[in-house]
This record gives C-alpha cells, structure tokens and sequence, in this order.
C-alpha cells in the first residue's frame, strides 16, 4: 500500500513539475517576443526622418523632432518648466528599481515603471516600494521623468491612437477611482481593489473598450508599448552619438526624440 502511495506521489511530482516548466517557458518565450518586437518598434521610431535637432543648455540634452505628426503636444509646459506629452499619454521605463540579481528578471519580464500623464506636473501613478503597505496606494506623482539623468535616463512616451475627449474624460475618471488603492504584489488577485502601476493605466482604458493588454493577464510595460492602440511618440536616451561640431565632444547628457505636434517649441526658455 506504500508503495503504491509513494509511486502516486512521484506522478504527481512529475506532473507538477512539468506544469510549472511549461508554464516558465511559456512565459519566458512570450516575453522574449515582447522584447524583440519592443525593439523593433523603438528602431522603427528612431528611424524616421528627423526635421532638426536642437541642444537646449537649461536642461543640457538635445531635443530632436521628428518628421512625423502628433495631434496632440508632445510636452506642456507649467509654472515656468516643461514636462512630457499631453494628458493621458503614457510614460513607460523598461528598467525597474529593484537591486541585483532580481532586476534582470523584472526588466526581461515585466519591464519597469508606467505612469499616466495628467495636468500640470503630476502622473497617476503607484510604485509599491515604499516600507510600509499603507504607503504604497495609488496617488498624484510628481512628472520629474524629463529632467531626470539617474533614475530615469530612458524611456518611452506612449499616445493612445484616435480617442475624442469626452473618451478621454471617461479615461481619466476611471483612473481617479484608483486613487487610493494599495498594491497589487501578487498582480493576479485581487484585481478589482488593488493595482500596480501598468495595471492603472491598462483598467483605466477600458472605460473607453481599449484593451492595451491583449492577453488580459498581468499588463506589463512591453505589453503597452506593443499594443495595437498605441504610438510611440516620445523617446529619451542617454546620449551616445550627437556631437559639437566644434569641439567633436558629445553634446549634452541625453537625447529627446519627439513627434513634430507643430508646435515651435523653444526649450531654453523653461526652467526648474
């Protein structure tokens, strides 16, 4: 009789562990794919005619704009300085906060932090690393990403495609009632009382029957980069190939490529 419990419990075991190695790869295979068409979309981006490239010494980068057209402003200036994109865009890094060795793995599989931009200088945002639980709700962040040469060196600026403003009202009033929710740890239960930062923006989309993750699983920061219903409008990278063509020395700390939105912007008017 032992021996047949013991032979049952090693099929189980077999089972199991062959569920879970599916499963890994699965996932593994799903965000490889992710990563490489995120690549894709971002050398598509970069690889567009690009109208002129300006170096603006008040926040020491170059601000490149691109041959192709946004309806809405790619930045929006308050109280004397410029923050990225218009409200509901979305601002995405590919890097998290997390330390060695769990960083590469959050990077390869979920990607970073997202925020929803609103008015003036803040996003909606959650990040979930503060000490205590009751710290870590969803809230009015402050927009520092354009200014930041550390935390945030590079990311990618995400414009919902084709949506009205009174859709985008519906979008950003399903983003308030997130105000206040803790986070999600586990990102697949509790679902409906708690968040993590990709997630606010993905449930506040669906307000308007936008789904920007296609799997309805766990959203991650390639699965809204790679949706259908989103433009890469905005692109911050350190700075690796513009010079000064006197001194042949890299010009300025980062680049910004952006979406010509006919604007005539001028940057070294805006301070911090």
């Amino acid at each position: 009789m032992a021996k047949k419990h013991l032979r049952g419990f090693k099929i189980f075991l077999i089972i199991l562990c062959g569920s879970l190695l599916s499963t890994a790869s699965y996932f593994t295979i799903d965000a490889m794919v992710e990563n490489h068409r995120v690549k894709q979309l971002l050398h598509e981006f970069l690889s567009q005619k690009i109208i002129e490239c300006e170096y603006a010494k008040n926040f020491d980068m170059n601000f490149c704009r691109m041959e192709k057209k946004k309806a809405t402003p790619s930045f929006h200036p308050y109280d004397n300085d410029l923050y990225t994109g218009s409200r509901g865009d979305i601002i995405v890094s590919l890097e998290n906060e997390m330390f060695f060795p769990v960083k590469p793995f959050m990077d390869f599989y979920a990607g970073g932090h997202a925020g929803l931009i609103e008015r003036d200088d803040t996003i909606i945002e959650i990040a979930g690393l503060a000490p205590k639980k009751e710290d870590n709700v969803v809230y009015f962040g402050y927009n520092y990403w354009l200014r930041d040469t550390e935390l945030r060196e590079e990311y990618v600026g995400l414009t919902v495609k084709n949506i009205t403003p009174a859709q985008l009202e519906k979008v950003m009033n399903k983003a308030y009632s997130f105000l206040g929710q803790y986070y999600n740890y586990t990102f697949v239960f509790n679902t409906k009382k708690t968040r993590y930062c990709t997630d606010i923006i993905s449930k506040a989309y669906t307000a308007i029957d936008i789904q920007l993750d296609e799997d309805r699983f766990i959203t991650t920061a390639q699965d809204l980069i790679i949706s259908k219903y989103t433009e890469i409008f905005f692109y911050k990278e350190i700075n690796k190939t513009i010079k000064d063509p006197e001194t042949n020395e890299l010009l300025g700390s980062h680049n910004i490529y952006y979406l010509d939105d006919g604007i005539d912007w001028n940057f070294d008017e805006y301070y911090f």
